[in-house]
């Protein structure tokens, strides 16, 4: 972080004035303090040394006359010689004379120059008399020692006269040393009022300069803090901080750099707002309608549930799937299937309404919440069927694209919830999926109520898919086949038809798991195997010449047939297996055909030039059959087995079977019927020069090793 030295010294002004002053002046004010000290210390350390020397000579001399004491009193007892008399005279001389030079020194030190001096000369006079009286005394004892007991009485009265002249003199020191210490420590209290008078005088005058300042910069400093205080609020709009901006222009240094700051945090704060509204914009709504998308709808379907159990009434959740829009959008492009998006988004936004929110889920899916519609149930469903009315009405209104009418339905999943704690928006997100696929299979165009065995059925496609992927690498999946026949009766061909070999079910048949792999993705995987499978089964009937002629039909999915590998995955097969040209046949739907027509005649025509061959499947059953038959390399037309039901009785189905053999003749087309379950069917198509046929009359789907028993048995 780089600090701005101006900018603190602007903060830091007022403060630093009033500081340094007065740090100055509390040195100064302990300096002078402890000058003073140290001259009352020092003084009382000299009178305190005097009165030591006082007093040890007092001690040294005490010691001394107990010791003439003693010499005079063995002299009188005769317990000391002549000479040894002697020579403690002569020491107590030399002592004597030292003390007496103690004295004169004690004389003159500078305390005792401020007593008397009179008492100090008479102090002085005593000491030599007594020095005097005491060196005759043991000089007399050594010569005679009867005169010691005189001399004693003698020493002891003028010893006693010094010693009360020497404490006079002690006390009168003591007196001296109390006063100067008493007068040093006025003059120090003195002093001290003296200076703790000076230093607040001059703290005040500091803090009211210090005060002025601040005032000017606290009005400065509030604009700014003004200015923050707003941009810290909450607000559609950022505050425009006028007064700042005013600021900025009007000052220099500091000031400016602190206002420019706050202008500039301002316009990075506005910069980071419209960042986020934009990310927010992209993660909660659809970029091409406007509306909002799963996510946000999601955060308010939960914010629902709560209010819904909260208020003990009930909300609405409607999903809706446009019908056939991918057939437009790949037919037409992108372009055109955007146009019908935005055009069904802005209608569902006309919609009048309270308490709603609107959402594109994806693709072509739209949904529509409405919460808190009703306190009872019924009265939900009600408004909920009305809703549904009216958005089926808004969709079926024709969508105009480059001048030509597109008419589009749509399948509707209701979801009706209330105070149901167990609710969660996952729930009801699934609970509208599986009743608007209800609706498309009702035949699409309607609406759908929830119920629970919807959630139940979404389980169990689930469990499946689950299962289906786990049978797919446990190779559970097999191929049944089912023969066909010419009008002769005898067998030309079959076809592949998946089965699931289940472990615990059985074979189960592909109504049970087709469309679920068509979901889930699985399905591609699943048209390979059985696609590698029919190639390894007519390899093994090219090895028998019972066989030879066969061929195999195998249905491609269209999400297979769409896949950029197709065909090279359709002529690795044919080289690996060695397939020779036109046995093997590829069943297409109507709905692969549709998917890109450009596309799949390009893919056809090399698959052709490969050998394949390829048949129509559910011929009849579409609405743009005709369109694109004669643009297409088909060699076989297969008209579905709901025409060849009731062809006996139902003149209809019989007028569109022969129609539909009739155009295949005319077109050099094979035609092959399926669901031929009984003679009358095989009567009737023979008839109408069908050239080949399929169905239960002739031979059910079986497994491979039931279909060779029963071509051997035909003897092929």
């Amino acid at each position: 972080m780089q600090f701005n030295l101006r900018l603190i010294s602007l903060f830091m002004g007022p403060i630093i004035l009033v500081l340094i002053p007065l740090i100055l002046a509390g040195l100064l004010a302990m300096n002078q303090l402890q000058n003073r000290l140290g001259e009352i210390e020092h003084q009382q350390l000299q009178d305190l040394e005097s009165l030591k020397h006082v007093a040890m000579f007092g001690q040294q001399l005490g010691h001394l006359h107990e010791q003439i004491l003693t010499t005079l009193r063995a002299a009188t007892a005769g317990e000391m010689s002549s000479l040894a008399l002697y020579r403690e005279h002569s020491q107590l001389v030399n002592e004597l004379a030292t003390l007496g030079k103690d004295l004169n020194s004690i004389g003159k030190l500078e305390l005792l120059a401020r007593v008397d001096k009179r008492q100090v000369e008479a102090l002085l006079e005593h000491y030599a008399d007594y020095q005097r009286m005491m060196v005759i005394a043991t000089e007399i004892a050594a010569v005679d020692p009867s005169t010691a007991e005189v001399n004693l009485i003698n020493a002891q009265d003028s010893f006693t006269a010094f010693a009360i002249f020497n404490q006079q003199i002690a006390e009168l020191l003591s007196s001296q040393i109390y006063a100067r210490t008493t007068d040093a420590y006025n003059d120090f209290n003195a002093f001290s009022r003296y200076l703790m008078m000076f230093v607040p005088l001059a703290l005040l005058l500091l803090l009211a300069f210090a005060y002025l300042m601040s005032q000017w910069l606290n009005r400065h400093m509030l604009i700014i803090t003004q200015g923050l205080l707003e941009l810290s609020l909450d607000g559609e709009k950022l505050p425009m901080l006028a007064d700042v901006k005013k600021l900025a222009r009007q000052n220099k240094g500091p000031l400016q750099q602190l206002a420019s700051g706050l202008l500039n945090f301002r316009s990075a704060l506005q910069q980071r707002k419209r960042a986020e509204e934009k990310i927010f914009q992209l993660a909660y709504f659809d970029s091409l309608t406007g509306l909002s998308n799963w996510q946000y709808l999601a955060k308010q379907l939960a914010a629902a549930i709560s209010e819904s159990q909260q208020h003990q009434d009930f909300s609405i959740l409607i999903t809706m799937d446009l019908d056939n829009f991918k057939v437009i959008n790949d037919s037409r492009g992108h372009s055109a299937g955007d146009t019908i998006l935005k055009e069904m988004a802005e209608r569902l936004k006309n919609l009048d309404l309270e308490h709603y929110q609107l959402a594109r889920l994806g693709g072509d899916e739209f949904a529509l919440m409405l919460t808190r519609v009703a306190s009872t149930q019924s009265q939900a469903r009600i408004r909920a069927e009305q809703l549904a009315l009216q958005i089926s009405e808004l969709v079926a209104r024709p969508c105009v694209i480059h001048h030509d009418n597109f008419f589009l339905s749509a399948s509707l999943g209701i979801v009706i919830f209330g105070a149901d704690e167990s609710l969660n928006t996952e729930m009801l997100f699934r609970s509208a999926d599986a009743a608007m696929n209800k609706a498309k299979q009702l035949g699409r165009n309607t609406y759908c109520f929830h119920d629970p065995e919807m959630l139940n059925q979404l389980e169990a496609n689930a469990q499946t898919s689950i299962e289906l992927r786990e049978a797919l690498n446990q190779e559970q999946i097999v191929v049944f086949y089912q023969l066909q026949f010419d009008s002769q009766g005898k067998a030309i061909g079959a076809e592949a038809l998946v089965r699931w070999q289940h472990p615990e079910k059985g074979i189960l048949s592909p109504a049970f798991f087709i469309e679920i792999a068509e979901h889930t993705g699985l399905i591609i995987p699943l048209g390979q195997r059985v696609l590698q499978l029919s190639c390894e089964q007519l390899s093994r009937w090219q090895a028998q010449p019972e066989t030879l002629e066969l061929t195999l039909s195998v249905n491609v999915s269209p999400k297979q047939f769409q896949q950029a590998d197709f065909v090279d995955y359709v002529r690795q097969l044919l080289a690996d297996y060695k397939i020779p040209p036109g046995r093997l046949k590829l069943e297409l739907t109507e709905s692969t055909i549709l998917g890109n027509v450009l596309e799949t005649v390009q893919k056809m025509h090399q698959l052709r030039a490969l050998g394949v061959t390829f048949s129509l499947d559910d011929f009849g059953t579409g609405y743009s059959s005709l369109q694109y038959l004669k643009q297409l390399p088909i060699d076989q037309i297969k008209i579905d087995q709901s025409f060849v039901r009731d062809i006996t009785h139902d003149p209809d189905d019989k007028a569109i079977v022969k129609s539909i053999i009739a155009i295949g003749n005319a077109l050099q087309i094979q035609v092959i019927a399926e669901g031929v379950e009984t003679q009358q069917h095989f009567a009737v198509l023979r008839d109408n020069a069908c050239f080949a046929y399929q169905g239960y009359y002739f031979c059910r789907p079986m497994p491979i090793e039931d279909i060779n028993s029963v071509l051997m048995s035909k003897a092929v």
